[in-house]
This record gives C-alpha cells, sequence and structure tokens, in this order.
C-alpha cells in the first residue's frame, strides 16, 4: 500500500521545510516510492522525512510517496495517517494533516448506474457528480443529456498494452475503463467522468483522456478533428470543444470535464495519462490551475466537487491509496 504526503503554500514562499509522513501501527516500510526533485530523504523505521529547499508562493508539491507493507494478512490500514510539515522561512511554523477515521479498502472492479432525462441525481435530488458503486468512478450526466432510461456498466481495467494507446511516448498511464450502455444511449451533452489513478499525482496537473471504440481505434478527445467512425462517435467535428482534464485536488483521481460521446453502447474504452515530464516535476502553480479555464454553464457542478485549493497558509494531506 502507498501513501502520499501532499501540501499547498499560500501567499508566501516557504524555506526550509520538513514534510514528515508516519506508518501506520503493524505495518513496515516497503520503499520511498517518489518525491518532487531535490527533496531529500531519511527514514527511522516509523516515518519518512524529506527535506526540501523552498516552496513557492502559491504551489501545490508532491506527492511525497512511500509504500508500506501489513504485518499479517488480518491487519487492516487506516484511510490516512499522521503527516507534520514544518519550515523555517519567513517564520518558523508548522501544521499537522487532519487524520481521518476509516480503513483503506480495495476499489470494486465493475459498477452501474441508471441515469434518465434526469441526469444523474445527489441524495438531495439534485444533478450532480455521483460515485458509480463503489470503483472510485464520479460521472455526471446533465438534465437532458439522454432522453430515455438506459443502464451504464463501468468496469475498471488493468493498465498495460491492451488498454492503452500503441505509440503515444512520454505518457504514465492513470487509469482505464470500459464503458457499456444497456440499451444503447444516444447523448445531445457532453458528460464528466473522474477515474481512480494508480499512484497519487500532482493536483491540477494536466491530463489527456483517450477514447478507443469498437472499431479498435484511439483518439485524443477534444484534440483530433476528424469523424470517427466506430468510436462511439465523439464529436471531433465541433472546434469549439474545451477538453478540460486534470489530476483532482486529492491527488487520487483524474478527470475530464467534457466527454463528447454522442452514443454509447458496448465496449467503449477510455483511458487517461499525464505528461512523463510534467509528473516528474512534482509541482503545479495555482495560476497554472486547468480549473481556471472552466467558463462555461456545465462547470458549475464541477467546480463546486472538484474545487482546487485556496488558502492563506500550507495545508498537508496524508492520502492512502490501494
Amino acid at each position: 500500500m502507498l501513501y502520499s504526503v501532499l501540501i499547498a503554500s499560500g501567499t508566501d514562499a516557504l524555506g526550509k521545510l520538513t514534510v514528515r509522513g508516519t506508518l501506520p501501527e503493524d505495518t513496515s516500510l516497503v520503499e520511498v516510492v517518489a518525491a518532487p526533485p531535490g527533496a531529500t530523504v531519511q527514514n527511522d523505521g516509523r516515518s519518512v522525512t524529506w527535506q526540501v529547499e523552498k516552496l513557492h508562493a502559491d504551489t501545490i508539491l508532491g506527492p511525497f510517496t512511500y509504500r508500506i507493507k501489513l504485518a499479517d494478512k488480518t491487519t487492516e490500514a487506516p484511510l490516512n495517517v499522521l503527516a507534520k510539515v514544518s519550515w523555517a522561512e519567513p517564520a518558523a511554523g508548522s501544521v499537522e494533516a487532519q487524520v481521518e477515521a476509516g480503513k483503506l479498502k480495495p476499489l470494486a472492479e465493475s459498477g452501474r448506474i441508471t441515469v434518465d432525462e434526469k441526469g444523474t441525481l445527489n441524495e438531495k435530488g439534485e444533478n450532480d457528480l455521483v460515485l458509480v458503486g463503489e470503483t472510485g468512478i464520479w460521472l455526471y450526466v446533465p438534465a437532458g443529456a439522454i432522453s430515455q432510461k438506459a443502464t451504464l456498466t463501468l468496469t475498471r481495467v488493468p493498465v498495460d498494452a491492451n488498454s492503452t494507446p500503441a505509440g503515444v511516448a512520454d505518457y504514465w498511464w492513470c487509469a482505464s475503463v470500459q464503458i457499456s450502455s444497456e440499451p444503447a444511449v444516444q447523448l445531445n451533452k457532453p458528460i464528466s467522468i473522474s477515474l481512480p489513478t494508480r499512484r497519487t499525482l500532482t493536483p491540477g496537473l494536466p491530463a489527456k483522456f483517450f477514447l478507443r471504440g469498437e472499431d479498435g481505434q484511439w483518439h485524443v478527445l477534444g484534440e483530433t478533428k476528424q469523424s470517427a467512425v466506430g468510436l462511439a462517435k465523439p464529436n471531433f467535428q465541433n472546434a469549439n470543444i474545451a477538453s478540460i482534464s486534470m489530476v483532482t485536488p486529492t491527488g487520487n483521481g483524474v478527470i475530464t470535464k467534457e466527454l463528447d460521446v454522442v452514443q454509447i453502447t458496448q465496449n467503449v474504452q477510455i483511458t487517461s495519462g499525464v505528461s512523463v515530464d510534467d509528473r516528474k516535476i512534482g509541482s503545479v502553480s495555482g495560476t497554472s490551475l486547468p480549473a481556471s479555464q472552466i467558463q462555461d454553464g456545465t462547470s458549475n457542478t464541477y467546480i463546486n466537487a472538484y474545487n482546487y485549493i485556496h488558502q492563506d497558509n500550507i495545508i498537508a494531506i496524508l492520502i492512502g491509496a490501494r
């Protein structure tokens, strides 16, 4: 299992930072997996500590990731554990992450959701992003997107050579899912989808979504202006599509705002990735967050559910990854 620390600065740059993540009880450290460039690391068997020279103002930094193993098969790992960030400049300070109750549970492989002309609804009956079963997949179908009742099945698939586009260089593949509909459904409006990532990533990191239909051909969402017969007919002819795709604020999801698929039948596959170079940098400035580009009317739900960080001080988040 993996745990990751993410930090975000406010209006002031900070210097001489110490980032510390603890190990849950009845676990041991396997390896330190990732950290932004320039960070140095130490571990004492019960915690992992990184030293960071500087964190620029209005910047998200991380993840700082380490892998642990459970003492035995009956042990359950907590949802998150204590993390602490301290700094010496411009004045000494520190903050601790809030520890939430709960245990890490494996995500379900597949989930179903029934949608009609009202779109996806939350518990209050409001059009909203909703969780598809226990898959970790979030889906938003706006009202009026379909004119008939349909059951969508979303199945997470392993990220491998069979589920990723061939010949696409320098991309780290985050997640892949297959979508089918019974009956086949016509979509009059774009939908939004968020997929759980294989590993925690830097929040706000730009992402790309690729679609493959029954013809077996991959196409980049929002970039290829061509008809795609057999690809559930995505509307690549619309030059006004603004495909806003990014890593979510938790770092454990990747979302696209406008999945402009006109028809869903069977075997539609969606795979998302981030640039290898972007991933290595491990930081995103507040002014570069893709969420700032969202302006159209469908964005209200999107922004409310995936609001990015605005704060006057630093925060630390420790996230467990299945």
